[in-house]
Order: C-alpha cells, then structure tokens, then sequence
C-alpha cells in the first residue's frame, strides 16, 4: 500500500537535524534561537547579516555571515540544511523571497516563514496591504513545493503578548503610561501568544513534521478579552503606589479607515501598520481569536490566569528597569 504524504513526511522526520535561523538576535528570533539552545535533537545554525554587529551566541550556535542580496552566498549558507526558520521583522520580509530561491536551490526540505502573527487565512485580514508581503511569500512556497523538495509550514499566533503589554510595543498596554487600550469595547475574545511559546512552537512543528506539512497551524496560550487583560493588569499592580489606570477606547473600523487613508496616499507609517494589525487582532470577524488551533497536536499547554499574571509581571519589571536605564 502507498503511503500517503503526510506518512512519507512523518518518515523524514528522523532524518531533520540541521536547521538555520534568520533573524536570530531581533526580537522574536532571539526567543526561537533560545528554545533550540534547550534541544539537543537540532543542530542550530545562525544567518547572520554582520558578525561584528552581534553580541556572542551560545557556542552550540554555528554563524554564518550572509548577504540577503546574494543568490550565491545563501545558497551556500544553506548547503545541509534541512530546515530554514525565519524571524526577519517587518523591513527585513522582503528578503524571504530570496532565501526560498536559495532553499530550493540548496535543497531545504522545510521553511517555516516568518509569520507568528495575524490569522491570514481569514480573508478579510488577508486582504490588508500590510501583510501583502506575507501574502505574496505564502503562494511562493505554494508554488515551489510543486516544482521541489521544499515543505512550509505557516504559524499563526495572533497577538504576541509580551510585546502587545510592553511600552516599546503597546498594542494593549503601555506600562510607562499607565494605558490600557480596548478596542470594539473589549469584550471580544482574542488569542495571544508569548514569544517563548513561539519558540517552543517551532520545535514542536519540526517534532511533528508530516502533521505540520503544507498548512498553518495555530497556536495561542490563551483565548481572553481585553476586560478580561484589564483585570490582570490591576490585579498585577494594585498597591505599587503608581496611578490609576487610563482606559484608551478605540474604534477599529476607524483606525483602518485612517490606515487605509493613509496608504493610499503612498505612506507606511506606523499608523498604517497599526491600524491594520488592530483590526486584525481585536476586531470580530476578522480571525484573531482561534476558535481552534493545534495546541493539542503540538503539545503546547495553555496559560492560566495565574501564569498570564507572571508574564505581565515580568514584562513590567523589564519595562521599568529599561525606563529607569534611559
């Protein structure tokens, strides 16, 4: 009997050591480059654009110089590679396009691009110019597993909360303000992820390899609504002698209006970004709360309200010190 695709992936599973990641040291890489230090079935491999500009990586780590503008030098980069993870931010996707050139040429068998966030198979967030990139990047591995070796596998986590909570990200809260944002009112569920669960994610993805081929999966540690975020977050700081919270409401349908606005007249400002991924992540309808996801599957154990409260002490504690070192 034939095996189907998923069993011929799940056979290769065995054989997936070696994995490099782009983006290692940014914000989310750093966390992905973490997780992989803590497993030793992989063999991690670093695409970094300038060594001298990188504090030390853990010596487990292998760094590879690369140019994004050279065919040749990814492909190299990528020779024996199995696996390529991106964690490139938003002014670095466009060189995605050409690391899948590369993998392709260099016979990667998995990317895993760097999405970890909105749910782009809703089709109304799908839509928005701001992910056009993401967009454009998913129907190229579409196209080049037909024509090569080459798997993907799309993780979507929705709203990554330990930035959304933090001052230098503050898409639900600013600590430094003493702001809290509720968007449609609060009330509607959302799915929100931290970023050492996307880390753990992209090892439990290339554990689960045949279950993971050619398809998103979605992860969250937890589904709340932003009342819900708000009692945590006075629950967390009731009685550190800081102010009284400050309740920012905010209409998403206007905040892409002003977006599209915006772009239209050819800008890419934070407001255009802003506008969208708000609508994006908060507004009902458009996918940010997971209905279902593979937390099961990939053995990813969701957060209880206790645990949500420890990350947000965490992160404010970080903020502060990082407030007070300005």
């Amino acid at each position: 009997m034939s095996m189907s695709a998923s069993e011929a992936m799940g056979d290769l599973r065995s054989s997936i050591k070696n994995v490099a990641l782009a983006g290692a040291t940014g914000m989310l890489g750093s966390h992905i480059l973490a997780a992989f230090c803590q497993n030793e079935r992989y063999h991690l491999t670093a695409l970094i654009r300038d060594k001298s500009s990188i504090p030390p990586l853990p010596p487990q780590v292998v760094v590879i110089q690369v140019d994004y503008e050279s065919h040749e030098t990814l492909v190299s980069a990528l020779q024996g590679q199995d696996v390529l993870v991106s964690a490139l931010g938003k002014s670095a996707l466009h060189y995605q396009t050409r690391l899948v050139d590369a993998a392709v040429a260099a016979n990667v068998r998995r990317i895993i691009p760097s999405e970890f966030g909105a749910n782009l198979e809703n089709p109304k967030t799908r839509a928005f110019p701001t992910y056009a990139s993401k967009v454009s990047l998913e129907d190229q591995l579409r196209r080049s597993c037909k024509l090569s070796n080459l798997s993907y596998t799309l993780i979507y986590t929705n709203c990554l909360l330990d930035w959304a909570i933090a001052s230098h990200g503050a898409l639900l809260v600013d600590p430094s303000q003493r702001l809290v944002k509720l968007y449609d009112g609060g009330n509607t569920k959302f799915s929100a992820t931290s970023m050492a669960t996307v880390g753990r994610t992209v090892i439990a993805a290339l554990d689960h390899y045949g279950e993971t081929a050619n398809r998103a999966i979605y992860v969250h540690d937890i589904a709340m609504s932003q009342i819900e975020l708000l009692e945590l977050v006075k629950e967390v700081t009731v009685g550190d002698g800081g102010d009284e919270w400050t309740i920012d409401h905010i209409d998403t349908g206007e905040a892409e209006a002003r977006a599209q606005a915006a772009f239209e007249t050819g800008a890419m400002t934070f407001e255009v970004f802003y506008g969208f991924a708000a609508r994006a992540a908060f507004a009902p309808g458009y996918g940010g709360y997971f209905s279902r996801c593979d937390n099961e599957l990939l053995g990813i154990k969701a957060m209880g309200r206790d645990e949500v409260k420890g990350l947000i002490r965490e992160v404010f504690s970080k903020d502060s010190q990082r407030g007070i070192s300005r």
